[in-house]
């Protein structure tokens, strides 16, 4: 038996189970994979007896669960319910090995399957310690006056989260970010290792040298409240380009009933919402990446931006500070601050030149950043032998 089991709810082979797929990968070319427990497959190079989907129907229930979140209310905490579903099936299927990796905390009844096995229990934990994160966001929903969606089980899903980190025997945080948030929450700086992410430069065709006449700023993922885009669209305002037709600002991703209420505040012209997008496709027509989160663990669009050449504008909390640079990739401001947020936008808009510094230094840091690293660190963080 090998020593490694990989407890992790996403799809292998999806563009979203990146990290769940990379690390799996990683882990069985060094001979170290027993089992990977997953949500579902797409597609992959494992050997396809090292997959384990426990839940019955594999991604059809949770599939369905997000579209009662996305399309008809987002009071029903999908996400709760989901890997509540996994936690419950896949607990019955681990096996004992020397070590139980978790991609995310949450799934208690699992750890504690393996703690009772002997195994040695480690979590990774991708985002802020979630009391933190989830009080900072209720303060971003006050101050614009807009009452967030709050369900029921949202501090079960906490308690989860937060049960399994103080029972597993060590934290693997994917940035400095996460582990002082964790830190600052009371958990032991000694059980906690940071383990950055990796990105595959040949999946992101490099973008042009940024020559273009129209300045295109974009962003993508999660178009919400937390991921700080009101600072964007007040930065947007502040600068005077809400109908500058040689600007142009481009969010990707689905738009929360929240978030869609403050965009509705403005009247810009020049602002697209295209939905779910294949970011290839528009890395291509951008000049900047935006990625203004008010709490971001370990962010993949910024890095996926950085391996396609675009010059980045991130905050201070996001785990994107530990791979990028102030002023070399791009620029890190405060969070909350849109006016800081305005200037950088400003400076890179008035100095192409600055752009294609950046571009080249991105692409230099980009190719660094690789998800064999990434694999190594997390086995180097476990103390095994390849």
């Amino acid at each position: 038996m090998k020593p490694v089991s990989f407890v992790a709810y996403g799809d292998i082979g999806l563009h979203t189970g990146r990290p769940i797929t990379e690390l799996s990968r990683g882990l069985h070319q060094r001979g170290l994979l027993d089992q990977v427990y997953c949500r579902g497959v797409e597609a992959y190079d494992l050997p396809a007896e090292l997959v384990t989907t426990p839940i019955p129907f594999g991604r059809k229930i949770p599939r369905a669960m997000t579209g009662v979140q996305r399309y008809v209310t987002e009071r029903f905490n999908k996400r709760y319910y989901a890997e509540q579903l996994f936690d419950t099936f896949a607990a019955r299927e681990v096996r004992d090995t020397d070590v139980q990796l978790h991609h995310t905390p949450g799934y208690l009844r699992t750890l504690r399957a393996g703690n009772r096995a002997g195994s040695r229990t480690v979590v990774k934990a991708t985002t802020e310690y979630a009391v933190s994160c989830y009080q900072r966001i209720a303060t971003e929903h006050e101050r614009l006056g807009i009452q967030p969606p709050e369900p029921a089980t949202q501090q079960r899903r906490i308690d989860a989260q937060d049960q399994t980190l103080n029972e597993c025997d060590e934290i693997l945080a994917v940035s400095s970010f996460v582990k002082d948030s964790l830190v600052d929450g009371g958990f032991p700086a000694e059980k906690i290792s940071v383990t950055p992410l990796g990105i595959d430069t040949a999946d992101y065709p490099t973008s042009p040298a940024a020559t273009e006449e129209q300045f295109t700023v974009l962003y993508i993922g999660s178009v919400t409240i937390g991921k700080g885009i009101p600072y964007l669209l007040d930065a947007w305002e502040h600068n005077g380009w809400g109908d500058d037709e040689q600007a142009r600002l481009v969010l990707c991703g689905h738009v929360s009933s929240t978030m869609r209420k403050v965009l509705n505040r403005y009247n810009f012209e020049n602002v697209a919402t295209p939905g779910f997008v294949d970011p290839r496709d528009y890395h291509q027509k951008a000049s900047v990446f935006a990625f203004p989160s008010v709490s971001d663990g370990c962010p993949r669009a910024p890095l996926e931006a950085i391996a396609a050449g675009l010059p980045i504008i991130t905050t201070d909390r996001t785990g994107t500070t530990d791979i990028i640079t102030d002023g070399e990739e791009g620029f890190v401001v405060p969070a909350s601050d849109a006016a800081a947020l305005a200037d950088r936008l400003k400076y890179l808009r008035e100095n192409p030149t600055e752009r294609r510094r950046m571009r080249e230094r991105a692409l230099k840091t980009a190719s660094e950043q690789t998800w064999d690293c990434h694999a190594q660190k997390v086995i180097e963080a476990l103390g095994l032998q390849t």
